[in-house]
């Protein structure tokens, strides 16, 4: 008897769910089950929902000076490269400085009309420039074009760090000069 109304005050302790409650429960244990073994579909409304990622063929890569003096005119190159498996048409490169002014182009335009670009080759443009005045600039190279089956805007961008550093009349020869004079002259007057 005693074991009867334990068993009772047992059973009526806990709480009753609901059919709703019941059912969120049991999907949640499924997402679960589902993450656990490595399922990687979503189901709405009965259906399936799938997803397609595709790697971006097209990267720019860009070479410049770490280093240069004002005045000095310096090479800038960027590889234009085709990682994919179809041709990408229509590729064009495109150079820009940031901040805009202290840098200028020599000749040429800023926009290179790369054209087509064969599977897992690479194509280089060039640009010659001008650093005008003292500081640190970003080069950035866009590069754009049109994947051949799909016709899909394919974009990569790349970029490379110039320091522009004072123009010393006859070279970094003379500044190193002029440096270790300026250090005997601190050590030992005159």
């Amino acid at each position: 008897m005693e074991r009867e109304s334990a068993k009772k005050a047992k059973t009526a302790s806990l709480p009753r769910l609901s059919k709703s409650s019941l059912a969120v429960g049991i999907l949640l244990m499924l997402l679960i089950l589902f993450c656990l073994l490595g399922q990687s579909r979503a189901f709405a409304d009965g259906g399936s929902v799938t997803a397609i990622v595709r790697i971006n063929p097209l990267v720019v890569t860009v070479s410049a000076p770490g280093f240069v003096s004002a005045g000095e005119h310096f090479n800038v190159k960027a590889t234009i490269e085709n990682r994919g498996e179809a041709k990408i048409k229509k590729a064009v490169a495109a150079i820009r400085f940031e901040p805009d002014e202290g840098l200028t182009l020599i000749g040429g335009n800023a926009e290179k009309t790369m054209g087509v670009v064969p599977p897992y080759k690479e194509k280089t443009a060039r640009w010659r420039v001008s650093a005008q005045k003292r500081g640190t600039y970003v080069i950035l190279v866009s590069a754009s074009g049109e994947d051949e089956p799909t016709g899909t805007l394919l974009t990569a961008e790349d970029s490379a760090t110039v320091q522009v550093t004072e123009s010393y009349p006859g070279g970094p020869g003379r500044a190193i000069l002029s440096f270790i004079l300026g250090i005997f002259k601190l050590l030992f007057g005159g």
